[in-house]
């Protein structure tokens, strides 16, 4: 009973949430694979909750019955550890592709000159943010996971370069102010 509560269900409910979360880059779904069977079985799991948390005042037949179910639930421990993991990965990978989105969108206002000189407009920068935050179709979790770490690699990289051009064009300003000093 407390794995189910403690254990089984929020990690199927995190699936679930995981899911919705990953409609939001344009994901169609997520194939759980081995754990799909697990994860569709999330209001079986809560009914199977609730009968057992009312079972003390049932019969010795029912509370042995839901005893037998129980002792099953331990034979799903194992994967539903991995699937914890698995989701939590790749949560994390989402988050971090939506934070290097955001920070390349405060590139664009904090790094004015390399904006300029680079031509990029803010609807360009936006079409590049765009393209690098939507993934599509039905992906496992480890595509989706490994999709998002290459997106976020991309937009960390165009970040990085921006960063370089700023200061790069900074050091350019710095020096012929101090050439012009010199006449």
């Amino acid at each position: 009973s407390l794995k189910l509560k403690n254990e089984i269900i929020p990690t199927l409910e995190k699936c679930y949430n995981l899911e919705k979360r990953a409609n939001t880059f344009g994901l169609d779904g997520i194939d759980f694979g081995e754990y799909e069977r697990s994860v569709k079985s999330l209001n079986s799991f809560k009914r199977l909750l609730e009968v057992i948390n009312r079972s003390s005042k049932s019969s010795e037949v029912v509370r042995s019955i839901i005893i037998l179910l129980s002792e099953n639930i331990e034979e799903i421990e194992d994967d539903i550890t991995e699937l914890d993991d698995l989701c939590s990965d790749t949560e994390w990978a989402l988050e971090d592709l939506q934070e290097s989105a955001e920070n390349l969108k405060r590139n664009f206002s904090e790094y004015r000159k390399a904006m300029k000189f680079s031509g990029l407009k803010k609807k360009d920068l936006d079409k590049i943010i765009k393209a690098n935050t939507k993934i599509e179709g039905t992906l496992s979790l480890e595509d989706v996971k490994e999709k998002a770490k290459e997106n976020r690699e991309y937009l960390d990289e165009i970040s990085q370069k921006i960063t370089e051009l700023e200061d790069t064009l900074n050091n350019i300003d710095n020096r012929l102010s101090q050439i012009k000093g010199e006449d």
